[in-house]
């Protein structure tokens, strides 16, 4: 079993109640993370309309090597400032786990940080020095630009 563990944080422009809408829309992740979560689809909503359940395909890049694993994530969300994504167990037997849980700190500015945990059953030789902190860098700075006002400056205009 490999152990893999990283964070990362960044400040963003956007209040708590912003960061916790696009983070728990987790089939809105391809839009706005497309090179990590190229795909999610909600499987299981509660009697709100949240998801509870959702099929993730991740993206990594392990070295010179690639590829993409699909994965059935639990979703729970804390309004208080915490969305939780951790992989369900295929089969009793099944000892991977892949958690990612943000955090959202009030400001301002707000304080966005995400953590990832993962045990996974990967030989020896494929080469992991700097994925998970890769993974993790990712997906905050994607969720940053997500979060950010549009620059007007940079916006076209049709005359």
């Amino acid at each position: 079993m490999r152990e893999l563990h990283a964070r990362a944080a960044a400040s963003v422009a956007a209040g708590r109640a912003q960061c916790l809408a696009l983070l728990s829309d987790v089939e809105a992740y391809p839009g706005w993370c497309p090179d990590t979560v190229p795909r999610a689809e909600t499987t299981e909503r509660d009697g709100a309309g949240r998801p509870v359940r959702a099929r993730v395909t991740l993206r990594l890049r392990l070295g010179p090597l690639a590829g993409s694993f699909e994965e059935l994530m639990a979703v729970q969300v804390d309004p208080r400032g915490e969305v939780r994504l951790e992989r369900v167990a295929h089969d009793p037997a099944d000892r991977e786990r892949l958690e990612v849980v943000w955090q959202i700190e009030d400001g301002p500015p707000t304080r966005l940080s995400v953590e990832l945990a993962a045990a996974l059953e990967l030989p020896r030789l494929v080469p992991l020095g700097g994925v998970a902190e890769s993974v993790a860098q990712d997906l905050v700075a994607a969720a940053n630009r997500a979060l950010s006002p549009p620059n007007p400056m940079t916006s076209a205009t049709s005359s």
